[in-house]
C-alpha cells in the first residue's frame, strides 16, 4: 500500500471473493484513495471493487465520466459503491437470510465456484442445495433490490436525478461514438 502522512481511519471491506480475508483501504483525503499495487495478493479483488464504478477493463464508464466532468468526487464514487455493496446482496446471502442455506453450504458452493467459474445458482441447483424455483425466486429478489451506480449517486445526494438523466444521455452519445469509432 502507498504510505501516507495523514492518519485517517481505515475502512474494512469483506471481500466476497474470499470471505476469510479483509481488505483494508486507507483514505488519505477526500479525493484520493490508496489502491493496492498490481502485484499485491488482494489487488485484483480490491481494485476491481473500487474501480468497477469507474471502469471495466479500460472501458470508459459512467463514474469516470462524472469524475472527469467534476460532477462527483472520488469520495462520492466510494460512497456510492459502498451503498451498492450494502444493497446489492449476493444470492447466497439472500438464501441464508431466508433459511434456505446454511453458512457451510454457501462456503462449499463458493469453493466449487472458485474452481469451476460457474454461477452460484447453477452450482446450488446442480449440487441439490436449492431447487431451480428457489434460485429463480432469489434472482428475482436480487434483481428487484438492485441499485445501479447512478441511482446510488442520487441516493447519497452526490448528484440530482435531473442531472443524472442529463449526464446519462450525454454519456450514451459518447459511448455510441466510441463504438462507432472502434467498430
Amino acid at each position: 500500500m502507498v504510505s501516507c502522512c495523514c492518519r485517517l481511519p481505515h475502512v474494512v471491506l469483506h471481500s466476497h471473493w474470499n470471505h476469510r480475508r479483509s481488505v483494508f483501504l486507507r483514505f488519505h483525503n477526500a479525493l484520493h484513495l490508496d489502491i493496492y499495487p498490481h502485484n499485491h495478493p488482494f489487488a485484483d479483488q480490491t481494485n476491481d471493487f473500487i474501480l468497477s464504478g469507474l471502469r471495466i477493463m479500460n472501458k470508459y464508464l459512467f463514474g469516470r465520466y462524472l469524475l472527469e466532468k467534476g460532477l462527483i468526487t472520488m469520495t462520492d464514487v466510494i460512497d456510492a459503491r459502498l451503498l451498492q455493496r450494502k444493497n446489492n446482496r449476493m444470492i447466497g446471502d439472500l438464501a441464508m437470510t431466508k433459511g434456505m442455506l446454511a453458512h457451510e453450504d454457501i462456503l462449499r458452493i463458493l469453493v466449487i465456484q472458485e474452481e469451476t467459474k460457474e454461477k452460484f445458482g447453477e452450482i446450488a441447483i446442480k449440487e441439490k442445495y436449492l431447487s431451480k424455483e428457489q434460485v429463480d425466486d432469489l434472482l428475482k429478489e436480487q434483481m428487484d433490490s438492485h441499485i445501479f451506480f447512478g441511482e446510488a449517486l442520487v441516493q447519497i445526494e452526490a448528484i440530482s436525478q435531473e442531472e443524472l438523466a442529463k449526464q446519462l444521455k450525454k454519456f450514451d452519445l459518447i459511448k455510441k461514438q466510441q463504438n462507432t469509432d472502434s467498430g
